[in-house]
């Protein structure tokens, strides 16, 4: 019995030795975290165990529990020595990748005064609705460092378009008087009402807010009044359009490309009407894309001395029209007088907008032009540029040539639904 006994017990001892042994091995592969035990998938092997330890390579700048925005910038320190072509960053067990056209997708570094033993660098993370669990991963050699894992609920807030929409035909000073501007903005804020009829399932949006400023109403205060007040509704998900369909004039060559409001006074442009600058630099401070349509009425009127040509005019507005993550499309014509036709009571570009929003396809030398080019029943950035830009050349005979910038962040940013 005796012998059975000690036999019992060296087979007991071996296993507990064998134990601690693969104990050791496994706590040599995995580093720097604090988090409790759970298995974790990472792209450096198939399924690994954490366990807690004292040494952080890699740690969190800053530990919120929630976020109201959905991109959050993530910021961690590593050690000097640490080669930083090997850190990943991971959201709920998955590898966060680069993604094209996305700002701050991809891992930089950036300066910290003070931290000479460490690293700082920082990355956006675009998070999902409900629980992102967030955590550094790191590859040495034989070794994985983890940092903390950074828990962060996001309750995704559906966003809100807001419109404003501005025509001018029946000017104060009558010589400046067009046919069709005020058409122009009130059909297109009527196309755009329509999108808060369509179903929860499909709409983009929360909710869609249409402003109107026609004639008498869109005087240079009014218009810059409402701009300011739709400024402080914006939030980072919404979405603001600018229609405008008025006169367009550069008094003096090389200088501020002006709108021109109900109000302006035409023997003194530049300091009645509105500098499209202003209007951009506003646009600067917004939290949220930006998307303009300026169908500029530039009609060859003789009462307007503009110093350049049209074409050069809109060129130098587009410089620094569409920039950041604001879309801009411009009326434009080689020619001195913008089209219009009784048969549209709209300008050239406006009649095209309107169709591209009312899904119509036009059939050129056999070929369909369709807006939804993908056919996923919304309407993006992209698809009514291609739209415009081929629609307004076809009705004009060639004429008149929309010029647009989609330098955004996001060029494929749906707007509208079909």
């Amino acid at each position: 019995m005796l012998r059975g006994y000690l036999l019992v017990l060296l087979l007991w001892a071996s296993a507990y030795s064998f134990q601690v042994q693969a104990q050791e091995n496994r706590a040599a592969v995995l580093v720097g975290t604090d988090v409790e035990e759970r298995s974790i998938q990472v792209q450096f092997s198939d399924v690994v165990e954490v366990k807690k330890t004292k040494r952080k390579r890699i740690q969190l700048a800053e530990k919120p529990k929630s976020s109201q925005d959905r991109d959050f910038r993530l910021q961690f320190d590593v050690d000097r020595d640490i080669d930083t072509e090997n850190i990943e960053v991971h959201v709920n067990s998955n590898l966060l990748v680069e993604e094209a056209g996305q700002k701050g997708s991809s891992i930089k570094k950036i300066r910290r005064s003070g931290m000479d033993e460490k690293k700082r660098y920082e990355r956006m993370v675009r998070l999902k609705s409900g629980e992102n669990k967030i955590y550094v991963v790191w590859k040495e050699n034989e070794k994985i460092h983890f940092s903390d894992t950074l828990i962060i609920n996001y309750k995704e807030r559906k966003r809100n378009l807001y419109v404003l929409s501005v025509g001018v035909s029946s000017y104060q000073d009558s010589r400046l008087n067009l046919n069709f501007a005020d058409n122009d903005a009130i059909d297109f804020a009527n196309q755009m009402e329509l999108q808060n009829q369509i179903g929860d399932s499909l709409k983009l949006f929360n909710k869609v807010e249409v402003y109107q400023l026609i004639d008498e109403a869109a005087t240079l205060q009014n218009i810059r009044k409402q701009i300011g007040l739709l400024e402080q509704k914006l939030n980072q998900e919404d979405l603001f359009v600018l229609f405008m369909s008025m006169h367009g004039d550069q008094p003096s060559v090389g200088g501020d490309y002006y709108l021109l409001p109900y109000d302006t006074d035409a023997d003194i442009v530049s300091n009645s009407a509105m500098p499209m600058e202003w209007v951009n630099k506003q646009f600067e401070d917004f939290p949220c894309a930006v998307m303009q349509f300026v169908d500029a009425c530039y009609s060859g009127n003789s009462t307007l001395k503009s110093a350049g040509k049209r074409t050069e005019i809109l060129d130098d507005y587009m410089a620094y029209a569409g920039t950041g993550n604001v879309y801009c499309f411009a009326s434009s014509s080689d020619t001195k007088k913008s089209a219009e036709n009784p048969r549209w009571k709209n300008g050239a570009f406006t009649e095209a907008l309107l169709d591209c929003l009312n899904g119509k396809t036009y059939r050129i030398e056999g070929n369909p032009i369709r807006p939804d080019t993908n056919g996923d029943g919304y309407l993006d950035v992209l698809e009514v540029g291609h739209y415009l830009e081929t629609i307004v050349k076809y009705l004009t005979d060639g004429k008149q040539r929309p010029r647009m910038s989609l330098k955004g962040s996001g060029g494929g940013l749906p707007f509208f639904v079909y």
